[in-house]
């Protein structure tokens, strides 16, 4: 049987004696409310019958209207819960039936007390004969007052009787099906805890030796449940993964020494390249001063003139073809290992760069803000240098503000990376060149250059592990993070 079946199968039998007992609950409640109502009834008329006694006593004592009155309408009020008693009790009680009749006698008794008063007080009567009757109707009285009393207490003690029942009753059966309801969440509990918890923590363990690189771990659960088909399915998977993690270690080391091999010979090329290009550059520019020089010899004025406007065109194309060969090799150096590494302070680092460009930035009325502690990164100085001298350099350089303001600011440490923010109040970027402008020789609209500075930038703060975003804030605005460096 499947853990689900038994699961369903306790549960079922814990809804029905749930049911049961809220069934069982209802019924008794509705045993003790009836009983309970039966008992505050009966104190009623128990109540009602010493004060018809007192008004009683009143009345003979002072014989006014208003004590009779009184009387009258307490013996009314006595009748009405004698017969709302007649609803609750059953319809042969005795004793309801007794209390009922007492109450008819009780009222003939003190009408003829009434009577005889009145008789008395008019002088229609023998004094000595009215004196005999009213001792005999008093007398009467008490004692059928005392034997209703009686008889009320007695239904007061049975009405009490039946509400304890009730109460008993009802305790018991809640008593009863909550014992029956905790023995099936407890069968529950010790399935769940047999075949379900403890298999679980074989899988547990499993699975955590899995996630700490044990490959070869088994789980040792035979069953015919789920659990036993989860245990299979797991014991296969690790014998695919463990084979599939041999498998992918051969790759990863072919891999590791293929790549190892042509950044190397990237290295190599680019290097050899970069020389190579600069050596015909440079003999063409020394070539192309020559023939300029030639040029001015000439006879022909209009020859000379356009042979030397020819030279300077020449120039300038194989300079621009030169500053692209040297920036494609610090491109390539850019993004690789620091040489040096020491504990660099980004404040000393700023503070020099902005003293080489105080004359650019005193032409241009450039504020600054800087913060006094720049923090202090674990790397190569030039590699923090080049990255500092092109952003501050493009706010510098491309800042339309007529009144230009250069910040750069040290957010503090997350997550082991220094932060850092470095904007201008300038017009910013075109929203079509943010995803481009970290790209080797990009060139937006209006910027001069080869186009290498921010994609030397990104290649440092890469290389260490870090990130740079460009947005605009206001203005053109570099937020990068860059973590200290780590040797291996």
């Amino acid at each position: 049987m499947s853990i689900r079946t038994r699961l369903i199968i306790a549960v079922v039998v814990a809804i029905l004696l749930a049911a049961g007992g809220i069934a069982a609950t209802l019924a008794t409640r509705a045993a003790v409310t009836q009983a309970n109502k039966r008992n505050n009834l009966v104190r009623e008329i128990v109540t009602q019958l010493l004060a018809l006694n007192i008004l009683r006593a009143d009345y003979q004592l002072y014989r006014s209207d208003r004590a009779r009155v009184q009387w009258e309408n307490e013996q009314k009020r006595l009748t009405a819960l004698l017969a709302e008693a007649s609803t609750l009790f059953p319809g042969s009680d005795a004793t309801i039936k007794r209390l009922r009749d007492d109450g008819a006698t009780r009222r003939r008794l003190f009408e003829a007390l009434v009577s005889d008063y009145q008789a008395e007080a008019t002088g229609k009567g023998d004094p000595k004969m009215g004196a005999e009757i009213e001792t005999r109707l008093v007398d009467s009285l008490l004692v059928l007052s005392q034997s209703t009393i009686d008889a009320a207490n007695a239904l007061a003690a049975r009405s009490q009787s039946d509400l304890s029942g009730a109460q008993n009753l009802s305790t018991a059966l809640a008593t009863v099906f909550v014992a029956l309801l905790g023995l099936v969440v407890l069968a529950m509990a010790l399935l769940v805890s047999r075949t379900v918890l403890s298999s679980l923590g074989k899988l547990k363990a499993g699975a955590d030796a899995v996630a700490g690189g044990d490959l070869g771990t088994r789980i040792a659960v035979k069953s015919e449940d789920e659990i036993g088909a989860v245990t299979d399915s797991f014991n296969h998977m690790t014998r695919e993964l463990q084979a599939l993690r041999n498998n992918l270690e051969e790759q990863v080391d072919s891999r590791t020494l293929d790549l190892k091999r042509a950044n190397e010979e990237l290295d190599a090329y680019a290097q050899v390249i970069s020389h190579d290009l600069r050596g015909p550059l440079s003999a063409a520019l020394l070539s192309n001063a020559l023939l300029k020089d030639s040029a001015q010899d000439a006879n022909d004025e209009e020859l000379r003139g356009e042979m030397v406007e020819n030279a300077d065109m020449v120039v300038r194309n194989l300079v621009t073809a030169e500053n692209m060969v040297t920036g494609l090799l610090k491109v390539a150096e850019a993004g690789q290992k620091p040489h040096s590494v020491t504990d660099v302070s980004i404040s000393e680092v700023v503070g020099d760069l902005l003293q080489e460009r105080k004359a650019s930035i005193d032409e241009t009325s450039t504020r600054l803000n800087i913060d006094k502690d720049l923090g202090t990164i674990r790397a190569d100085r030039t590699q923090m240098y080049q990255v500092f001298s092109n952003l501050i350099g493009n706010c510098i350089r491309y800042n339309d503000n007529p009144e230009p303001v250069i910040a750069v600011n040290y957010l503090g440490m997350e997550e082991g990376s220094h932060l850092y923010r470095v904007c201008d109040n300038g017009s910013g970027f075109p929203e079509d060149d943010i995803d481009k402008i970290f790209r080797p020789f990009f060139k937006g609209a209006g910027t001069l250059g080869t186009g290498i500075g921010l994609s030397i930038v990104d290649k440092v703060i890469l290389a260490y592990g870090g990130w740079i975003k460009a947005s605009n804030e206001d203005g053109a605005c570099f937020n990068f993070a860059i973590p200290d460096w780590k040797s291996g």
